[in-house]
């Protein structure tokens, strides 16, 4: 069966069925209503929340005392003028990736409302440093907020930045996006985990290869990522498992290789970013036990020049999973 909680949940077809969530007779569990009790739903939640949380692992320090064993203190710490401010304006996406640190569906109904939009031009216009808005979702393009957003962004004469799966331009319905994205000169930061059909959709699902390099030709015909051009492409890559990312500078240099060699596709530059294990991507690491190794390799290079940078990241995986 593919019960509506479940799907809700892993966000997966099993087994390439699909099922008419608006009646429960396309169900044996109609039998069995309480599963579908708001107390039964929160109650499963409460459960995989527990179980993802990091609270009770031994081999895992308190941030607090990660800081103090490195001889840290957050009042010593400089705090800069906030340049770019990144807005996650909802969950719904038309992809299930199995690292999507936020979990998103194409049922995730989760979406800034209006009001919101409104305040976030409120706050910009407040914040002479903010020179940069960084939209993310989700598909951010499938919210309505969306185009509202660049275009008073715009207005104000500050850049915007579209974190773009690439898949959403070649669906139907969506062909207005690589020509919106043009015309208000929005930069692109487009996931592409790999220059390789088999482990892109190993990943991001079947068929996200093939949708990725279409979108990718629609935006080079575009302007994007083409020489002189002011309109930006970039690519982003992340690992495919429990281990860290290669150099960028030379992963880059392949990257542009291949791309351009196999489809004469161009772009400005990559950026390789370590996953969260947060999440799926940790609910993955723990069913391979391969949690603490991951947090022991993550642990390890904040001691070799990267401290910075990791608390940042620990701090966010501490408050996000405890």
């Amino acid at each position: 069966f593919i019960c509506h909680f479940c799907y809700a949940e892993s966000g997966r077809y099993h087994g390439g069925a699909q099922v008419d969530f608006t009646s429960r007779a396309s169900c044996a569990t109609s039998a069995r209503p309480k599963r579908f009790s708001p107390e039964a739903i929160a109650a499963r939640k409460e459960k995989k929340r527990l179980k993802r949380s990091l609270e009770n692992e031994e081999f895992l320090p308190s941030f607090g005392s990660f800081l103090a064993q490195n001889g840290i203190s957050l009042a010593d710490i400089p705090r800069k003028e906030v340049t770019t401010l990144q807005v996650n304006i909802g969950l719904t996406c038309n992809m299930s990736c199995s690292h999507c640190h936020v979990e998103s569906t194409p049922t995730r109904t989760e979406t800034l409302g209006e009001r919101e939009a409104k305040k976030i031009i409120e706050l910009i216009k407040a914040t002479p440093s903010i020179q940069t808005l960084d939209i993310t979702g989700g598909a951010p393009e499938m919210h309505s907020q969306f185009q509202y957003l660049v275009k008073e962004v715009k207005k104000l004469d500050k850049d915007v930045i579209d974190r773009c799966n690439l898949t959403i331009a070649v669906q139907p319905g969506y062909e207005w996006i690589v020509p919106f994205l043009a015309e208000n000169k929005v930069s692109i930061a487009a996931s592409m985990p790999c220059y390789s059909p088999e482990n892109v959709d190993k990943q991001r699902g079947d068929q996200t290869f093939d949708q990725s390099i279409a979108a990718l030709k629609l935006l080079n015909e575009a302007g994007y990522g083409k020489k002189g051009s002011e309109l930006r492409l970039d690519l982003v890559y992340n690992p495919l498992g429990a281990f860290l990312p290669p150099g960028q500078a030379e992963l880059e240099a392949k990257y542009k290789q291949e791309l351009r060699k196999a489809f004469d596709i161009e772009f400005n530059q990559l950026f390789t970013i370590t996953n969260m294990p947060i999440k799926r991507f940790a609910d993955d690491l723990r069913n391979s036990n391969q949690l603490k190794e991951y947090m022991d390799l993550l642990m390890e290079i904040s001691m070799q020049g990267t401290l910075m940078i990791s608390c940042v990241v620990l701090q966010f995986m501490w408050t996000t999973m405890g």
